[in-house]
C-alpha cells in the first residue's frame, strides 16, 4: 500500500503512525541503528500550507533518537463577507496537519508536565529548522517558524510502546491561552477618547506617537508567539522614545531646529543614554546597575536585541517575556523622571 493511500484511510484515527507505517518507513530506514523502544508524538495544525505530498516523512537523527515529522494536508473553509451585513462566500483553503514524533531508544514511563514539555520544544525546535529551510530555498513569504503561540490552544499527544505498538499514554497538551473572545463594547467616555485622540494623531500633535505604536507591537508579537521581532520592536520604541525626548528637551532648551538635527544626528545613542539624559533628569542612568531599570533593560533587551541582530539567537519565551518587561519598566522610570523635573515636565502632556 502507498503512503498517501495510507493517509486516505486515517478514517476515525487521530495518528498516520501504526506499526505497519514504523515497519515500513523506520524500522527499513534505521534498524541498523537504533532498537527504538519508545514513541511520543503530538499532532499540530500549521497556521499556513508547506505544500509537500500527503505522508512525506522527515527525519533528524540524534545519538540516542531520532526526531520525525509525517506531514498531511488539511481543508478548511473561511467565510467572507466582502463588508456585506448578511451575505457571506466561503473560499477553502488548505493548511499543514504535523506529526511530530520522538523516536527514542529509552523506555518511557509516565511523563511529567515538564518533560513532556521538553519534548514538544525539541520536536518544535526540529521542526522550525525544517520550515526554516523551506523558506530559504522556495522564497515562501507567507511561512514562517512556529511557535507555542501560534498554534491552536492545544493539541493530541500520546505515548507509544514500540515492543507491542500499544498506546500506554494518550490526550490533550496545553500550548496556549489564545481563545478568541467577544470584546465587551466601549462606553461613552472610551469611544469619546478615542475619537479626540484620533484628531491628535491625524494632526501628529504628540511626537511619541510611534515609540508607542512600536511598543504594542512588541506586546502583539509575544502574544503571536513572533519572539524576534517582540524584542526588536521593543528596543526599537526605546530608541525611538529616547531620541524624541531628547528632542523635546532641546526644544524646550531653546534651540534652533538646525541644531537639534545636528545633534541628533551626532550623538551616539550609547551616549545619549549614558549622558544626556542624566544631568537633565537625574535619576540612575549606568548601564551596568541591573538592579535599576535602565541596567534591567540593557542586559534583558538591548544586548539580546543584538545578539538577534548580529548573531542570529532564538530567544526563548522566558528571555522575550523578561525584555519586554524590562523594557516597559524602563519607559516608566523615564517617564517618573520627566514627570519630577520641573524644567521638563511639559512634555508628559504627550506621555
Amino acid at each position: 500500500m502507498y503512503l498517501d493511500e495510507r493517509c486516505e484511510m486515517m478514517g476515525n484515527t487521530d495518528f498516520i503512525l501504526d506499526r505497519e507505517f514504523f515497519d515500513q518507513v523506520y524500522l527499513r530506514t534505521f534498524r541498523n541503528r537504533y532498537v527504538l523502544k519508545t514513541a511520543i508524538q503530538f499532532s499540530i495544525t500549521l497556521p499556513f500550507q508547506v505544500p509537500f505530498p500527503d505522508c512525506a516523512v522527515v527525519s533528524f537523527p540524534e545519538e540516542n533518537s531520532i526526531l520525525s515529522y509525517i506531514f498531511s494536508e488539511t481543508e478548511l473553509e473561511k467565510e467572507y463577507t466582502a463588508g456585506a451585513l448578511e451575505k457571506k462566500h466561503s473560499i477553502k483553503y488548505s493548511n499543514t496537519r504535523v506529526e511530530m514524533t520522538l523516536l527514542s531508544t529509552k523506555v518511557f514511563y509516565v511523563l511529567s508536565e515538564k518533560e513532556l514539555s521538553d519534548i514538544f520544544n525539541r520536536l518544535l525546535k526540529g521542526l522550525n529548522s525544517f520550515l526554516t529551510a523551506y523558506i530559504i530555498k522556495i522564497k515562501d513569504i507567507n511561512v514562517y517558524k512556529v511557535s507555542k503561540e501560534m498554534l491552536e490552544i492545544c493539541c493530541l499527544w500520546r505515548r507509544i510502546n514500540l515492543d507491542y505498538f500499544t498506546t500506554k499514554e494518550f490526550g490533550l497538551f496545553m500550548l496556549n491561552n489564545n481563545v478568541a473572545h467577544k470584546k465587551e463594547v466601549l462606553n461613552g467616555v472610551s469611544q469619546k477618547e478615542i475619537m479626540d485622540y484620533s484628531i491628535v494623531i491625524q494632526d501628529k500633535a504628540n511626537p511619541f506617537i510611534l515609540s508607542e505604536e512600536l511598543m504594542l507591537s512588541a506586546k502583539r508579537s509575544l502574544t503571536q508567539g513572533f519572539y524576534r521581532e517582540c524584542v526588536i520592536n521593543a528596543q526599537t520604541s526605546i530608541e525611538t522614545f529616547l531620541r524624541t525626548l531628547f528632542k523635546e528637551c532641546m526644544k524646550i532648551e531653546g534651540l534652533e531646529d538646525s541644531e537639534i538635527q545636528h545633534r541628533q544626528q551626532n550623538t551616539h545613542f550609547s551616549s545619549l543614554v549614558k549622558k544626556e539624559f542624566s544631568r537633565r533628569l537625574g535619576g540612575s542612568w549606568d548601564v551596568t546597575n541591573e538592579r535599576k531599570e535602565i541596567g534591567d533593560w540593557y542586559k534583558k533587551c538591548y544586548e539580546l536585541r543584538n545578539l538577534i541582530i548580529h548573531s542570529g539567537y532564538d530567544p526563548s519565551f522566558l528571555e522575550v517575556n523578561q525584555s519586554l518587561s524590562a523594557a516597559i519598566n524602563f519607559r516608566l522610570f523615564i517617564r517618573n523622571r520627566v514627570e519630577k523635573s520641573p524644567k521638563y515636565k511639559e512634555i508628559l502632556k504627550f506621555l
